[in-house]
């Protein structure tokens, strides 16, 4: 089918590691793209912008054009949500009004809760929560990023996991067979996590292994005690456990088992678990 000069309304769904895009016309249309992660907190406007020109930009069809774009990312706060939204504005030629930039955690809510109550999760490369009354948050346990919070995300599970891999704290065999599969060393650890960007994206690389992996004993109750702290710290203090717990990201998606087995030891119910929201994003955008 012809999309050239086709008008789309385009939504993103975006965490540290990736990007889904979703762009829609008028007449039913939909492309889907795939990119790298947008976090403008952590990302200056030169690495922003060829991600759009480059990757976001060169997968649309030539002559399109955009109504509208609506973001919904990690690190979409305050000056950093302002800088993006004047990003989107000049890369994809849409006046600023017609561009919005929100949380992830607030397309969280809107893709899985619509007008309802609930508390919405995310479980990816980071975290989050909030207590969200069916319009807005009204509660919210701060993430503090991975060095200072970020429970159950990918970056945490990997930073404990490889903090016990050169502490010796685990089985041996295992330990042998995750340096032999990843020719991890200590100093290309540290030179990625001390001295190279975005380390949050390079310790949450080692989950799948986890993954590969959950059954055994050792990580099985790495993950267990994780999971448990992020209930802990930042879902039961809400005291709403008459409230459905909901989640989006991929390692909810993947550990969604060991997720639900961590609700029940606190006393809660999981309801949705998305790897992505982005379609059903786009289906509450569309109807605004």
């Amino acid at each position: 089918m012809k999309r050239t000069g086709k008008v789309w309304t385009l939504v993103a769904d975006s965490g540290s590691t990736k990007t889904d895009w979703l762009a829609t016309s008028a007449d039913g249309d939909e492309l889907f793209v795939k990119t790298e992660g947008i976090n403008p907190y952590q990302m200056d406007d030169a690495v922003i912008g060829r991600v759009l020109r480059e990757e976001t930009r060169a997968a649309l069809p030539p002559g399109s054009a955009m109504s509208a774009v609506h973001f919904y990312g990690a690190g979409c706060r305050g000056e950093a949500a302002a800088r993006l939204q004047r990003l989107l504005s000049r890369e994809f030629a849409v006046d600023m009004g017609a561009v919005r930039v929100h949380s992830d955690l607030l397309g969280a809510a809107h893709a899985l809760c619509g007008s309802q109550e609930g508390v919405v999760c995310i479980l990816g490369t980071g975290s989050g929560s909030g207590l969200y009354d069916g319009s807005s948050f009204v509660a919210q346990v701060p993430s503090l990023g991975y060095i200072l919070g970020d429970e159950g995300s990918g970056a945490v599970l990997g930073r404990r996991w490889v903090a016990e891999v050169f502490k010796g704290k685990m089985d041996e065999v295992l330990r042998r067979q995750f340096l032999s599969e990843t020719g991890l060393t200590q100093d290309c650890l540290l030179e990625h996590v001390y001295r190279q960007p975005q380390a949050n994206r390079y310790l949450a690389s080692f989950v799948p292994f986890l993954h590969a992996h959950r059954a055994h004993p050792d990580v099985a109750a790495l993950i267990g005690r994780e999971f448990d702290r992020f209930f802990c710290r930042c879902v039961s203090p809400y005291g709403r456990p008459d409230l459905s717990v909901h989640f989006v990201g991929s390692v909810a998606w993947f550990f969604a088992d060991e997720v639900r087995q961590a609700a029940q030891r606190a006393g809660l119910s999981v309801g949705h678990i998305e790897k992505s929201p982005l379609t059903r994003l786009a289906a509450y955008v569309n109807r605004l």
